[in-house]
């Protein structure tokens, strides 16, 4: 029977899986399993512990773009769509149940975030920035999503052409949806948050100063945490504290005047 979503999760090799990162993982799941739509999700990877709710697909990537573009191929051989919607999400990121659910059984080609929402785990503060791309976790069509592309990004596998869904999102999406049925959530009801945290890969920072230069392009971190569920913001921050003793605070440069003029023709 087809389900409202597929949720493909390329996991964090077992080797760089730390205490921090395995609770993020768990945090997430969590989420997902806070769903009233109907969905399946891949585990793209090796994972120590199965569970019943979720399928681990064996895949031979190391990255997380071989790992999409391996659960392309297979999804490319089945016989039929096995969900309506995919979605791509990474297993330190949490998605907003309530809109997942509120649009299940509506009808667009893609549902996305305009204000991208950020949550850094080493100071407990959020920013949402808009950008003119997509972030990483939107929701495709089926059909749209496993659409052949030239490739802008993604697996060095895929050769000339990948999947959609298994591109660079920040410049693929955008450019495909320019001309198809795109939506898009308010700025304070995202469809997920991106969890950003020193010790990550993407971060890769590991002294203060390079962390905060890095934060600084992510916006102003004077929003409010969006999500329904207070109690997982306090969970957010009990997992920073199992290490630590206490938040980070930063000081980011302030913009010119010139930039924040610019900042605002452009919107």
């Amino acid at each position: 029977m087809q389900v409202d979503y597929l949720f493909l999760i390329p996991l964090m090799p077992k080797e760089k899986l730390d205490a921090q990162r395995s609770a993020l993982r768990e945090l997430c799941f969590r989420q997902l399993r806070n769903l009233k739509s109907t969905y399946r999700v891949w585990l793209l990877g090796e994972i120590e512990q199965q569970t019943a709710d979720f399928e681990t697909i064996k895949v031979k990537g190391v990255s997380k773009e071989d790992k999409l573009w391996e659960a392309g191929k297979i999804l490319e051989a089945s016989y039929e769509p096995p969900a309506k919607y995919l979605v791509r999400l990474d297993d330190d990121d949490l998605i907003n149940p309530e809109v997942f659910d509120a649009v299940a059984g509506e009808e667009f080609d893609c549902y996305t975030d305009r204000y991208h929402t950020f949550y850094d785990l080493s100071s407990g503060k959020v920013s949402a920035q808009k950008r003119n791309w997509f972030p990483n976790t939107v929701i495709h069509r089926f059909n749209h999503a496993m659409q052949k592309v030239p490739v802008l990004g993604g697996s060095k596998w895929a050769g000339e052409n990948n999947f959609l869904f298994a591109c660079d999102h920040s410049k693929a999406w955008h450019l495909y949806y320019a001309d198809k049925s795109a939506r898009f959530t308010s700025a304070d009801n995202p469809l997920y948050i991106r969890v950003l945290n020193p010790g990550s890969i993407t971060a890769q920072k590991t002294g203060f100063d390079e962390y905060a230069a890095y934060l600084a392009g992510f916006g102003e971190w004077k929003s409010v945490f969006p999500l329904e569920n207070k109690e997982l913001q306090k969970e957010l921050k009990d997992v920073w504290f199992r290490e630590n003793d206490s938040f980070k605070e930063y000081e980011f440069p302030k913009k010119s005047i010139l930039k924040r003029m610019v900042k605002r023709i452009i919107k």
